[in-house]
């Protein structure tokens, strides 16, 4: 698979209604970790990936979605997250541009970014717990980048396009003092976990496909029995 371009959704607000639209029947950054394994950067054959994968299928069938359960964290961390972005810029003197979903030509699969930065940059906050943020600042953005699977989300954007080529992981917990409130690890764009991200996404989109032309030939059959079933029925009543 060789991706050279995205598309760039700036015209639409992260968590709006248009934004979980978007984000039907796609793989999105935020998954890639339950369905890729962070060390070996090859297609997890878990429960929980069959389980998610599933889930992407059935989100572009679905009206509405009791599933979508935000936890404690989760919406700590939307909260959060403007006032992080807003140190990280103070802090760096950096611009950071806000959008709300970039994707792949495709259209299977595509991410948030929690900001981009000029033209080859972007940043993806993390808001974990008191333990996770010190421990985080301890390993050097290790514990984050592999033990809780986030280098996967960062390697959606370096698929997404050639010409990003860093990202700056960002631990953010507002309990601590400010010297300590926020850490930047920058990841840099390495070409042969990239192109391992990419094959292992290609299969992934295979097996999707497989999945839905299986539902398809249900659905037909299921179509044409009750077409058939529907036929006997008025040739039934046009002999009475």
């Amino acid at each position: 698979m060789q991706v050279t371009n995205m598309r760039i959704h700036d015209n639409i607000q992260q968590h709006s209604s248009e934004w979980h639209n978007i984000r039907k029947g796609k793989i999105t950054g935020s998954v890639l970790k339950d369905l890729i394994s962070p060390k070996t950067f090859k297609v997890s054959d878990s429960k929980t990936a069959e389980s998610v994968l599933l889930k992407i299928i059935a989100s572009k069938y679905i009206i509405q979605d009791s599933e979508d359960i935000q936890t404690f964290d989760m919406v700590r961390g939307i909260e959060n997250e403007a006032r992080a972005r807003e140190l990280y810029s103070k802090n760096t003197l950096t611009l950071v541009n806000e959008v709300g979903f970039i994707e792949s030509d495709c259209g299977f699969y595509g991410m948030s970014p929690d900001g981009l930065i000029g033209n080859d940059g972007f940043i993806e906050i993390k808001c974990p717990r008191q333990a996770k943020h010190l421990n985080a600042k301890l390993t050097n953005g290790q514990s984050l980048l592999y033990d809780d699977g986030y280098i996967l989300q960062i390697m959606m954007g370096f698929v997404l396009h050639d010409n990003l080529k860093y990202c700056d992981l960002i631990s953010y917990n507002e309990d601590f003092v400010l010297e300590h409130r926020l850490f930047i690890f920058r990841i840099h764009r390495d070409e042969e976990q990239v192109q391992k991200v990419k094959e292992a996404i290609t299969i992934l989109i295979e097996k999707m496909n497989t999945i839905e032309k299986s539902l398809k030939l249900d659905f037909d059959l299921l179509i044409d029995r009750l077409l058939e079933k529907d036929a006997k029925i008025y040739e039934k009543l046009a002999n009475l």
